[in-house]
């Protein structure tokens, strides 16, 4: 079944890194600004994960033993700074836009990708630690609430209340300020100018033809290029 394994089969790391390596990767950078921070996050968690395997008695399903792991690793380094307002978002990413950066074709493409996802990401910083917990497990890794209930240590009722408040800011946010969505609107931030010259927008209609906006976000990594921290620590 997955996501689940027999303590006396417990996944090889190469299984770990296949199955879990990129979700767990768009966690921990959708939960810090800092890439270094994310990335800390990712390396100590899979430390443990292969320290306390030998503690997984089966008694619960192996994925969430494994994000009850990321989850401690998630919150003991969260940034002190992380809450904001959507207004200082916005008026973080609204204004002329970005400097040439001087790339062009597959470069500039990237480099946009990388910046829209920054602005996408910002919205999150509106929310608490819990709501932004809850939101990314449920909307990016795709977690039952029952489950998520289990490694966050609360109700069912109060993530569903949590999730349910970030989904919405989300799609208000995507819906009124970002060119990305749907909506087919001209994007209002800095990045303006680059996504008009990135077939982005064309990218995400297609996209959003099929799914609603605050599913936008959990959505994108199908056009923003993924990471998987966890591959590289096979080669340590």
């Amino acid at each position: 079944m997955e996501g689940q394994w027999a303590a006396e089969t417990r996944p090889e790391p190469a299984e770990l890194v296949e199955r879990y390596g990129k979700l767990v990767t768009s966690l921990c950078r959708s939960f810090f600004r800092d890439e270094e921070r994310a990335r800390e996050a990712a390396q100590e968690a899979w430390l443990e994960i292969l320290q306390s395997m030998g503690s997984f008695r089966g008694e619960s399903r192996f994925q969430t033993w494994l994000y009850r792991v990321v989850h401690r690793r998630l919150v003991r380094l969260k940034d002190e700074e992380r809450k904001q307002s959507l207004r200082a978002l916005r008026e973080e990413y609204h204004g002329e836009d970005f400097p040439d950066p001087g790339l062009i074709g597959p470069e500039l493409e990237l480099w946009a990708m990388e910046t829209c996802r920054e602005c996408m990401k910002g919205v999150l910083f509106c929310l608490d630690t819990d709501a932004r917990l809850a939101f990314l497990f449920r909307f990016v890794v795709g977690l039952s609430y029952a489950e998520i209930a289990v490694i966050m240590e609360k109700t069912e009722v109060s993530l569903r209340q949590s999730a349910s408040r970030a989904r919405h800011l989300v799609a208000r946010f995507i819906k009124g300020d970002c060119g990305l969505s749907r909506n087919g609107a001209r994007c209002r931030c800095r990045n303006d100018r680059w996504i008009r010259e990135t077939d982005l927008q064309a990218r995400f209609a297609r996209l959003g033809r099929t799914v609603q906006a605050a599913e936008l976000y959990s959505q994108a990594g199908a056009v923003f290029p993924g990471r998987n921290y966890w591959a590289g620590m096979l080669e340590g």
